[in-house]
């Protein structure tokens, strides 16, 4: 695994208070260390309680700034625990992937699918209806705090139905 190209860089110093641009130059020398912590956390899905850690900062979203909900909490993590996101990450999308579970319209949070080509295909669709001299309805919905409103229960079925088995369900 090649951990140096798994997170991007900047100078903001998690609560390890490691530089990650001076990290990103010396990472080589503990790779094969890190892999193995990694590979080990991956198996037993067991996280080091130093990557556990974070400075969190709170920013402000919209409406009353006296209501908590209405901030959203900014985490700067530890370096390591970055790159082993970043690398779970990877693992997850690869196992999407291969399944084909997503479906060819979802644009975010995707490899070659951004919000620019979902816009691209509504035009399309709105000038194919146009040039059909048919009617085009839109519906935008606002999810700003979509994370707030999800059933657990029903990700956990569904999860379980897409392989999600053991330990790494629980």
């Amino acid at each position: 695994m090649d951990l140096a190209l798994l997170a991007k860089y900047s100078h903001s110093k998690g609560p390890d208070d490691i530089d990650p641009l001076i990290a990103k130059k010396t990472i080589g020398a503990v790779a094969d260390v890190v892999s193995e912590i990694f590979n080990s956390s991956f198996s037993t899905v067991i996280v080091p309680g130093e990557l556990k850690i974070a400075k969190i900062t709170p920013i402000f979203k919209q409406g009353d700034r006296h209501t908590m909900t209405n901030y959203r909490p900014i985490s700067v993590l530890p370096y390591f625990d970055k790159l082993l996101e970043k690398s779970m990450s990877k693992r997850l999308t690869n196992y999407i992937e291969k399944l084909n579970l997503l479906s060819p319209v979802q644009y975010r949070l995707r490899e070659r699918h951004s919000p620019e080509l979902a816009l691209i295909r509504i035009q399309d669709l709105i000038t194919n209806a146009i040039d059909n001299k048919k009617f085009s309805v839109g519906i935008f919905l606002d999810l700003a705090k979509a994370f707030d409103t999800v059933d657990f229960s029903i990700l956990l079925r569904k999860l379980t139905n897409y392989g999600a088995r053991g330990i790494l369900l629980q």
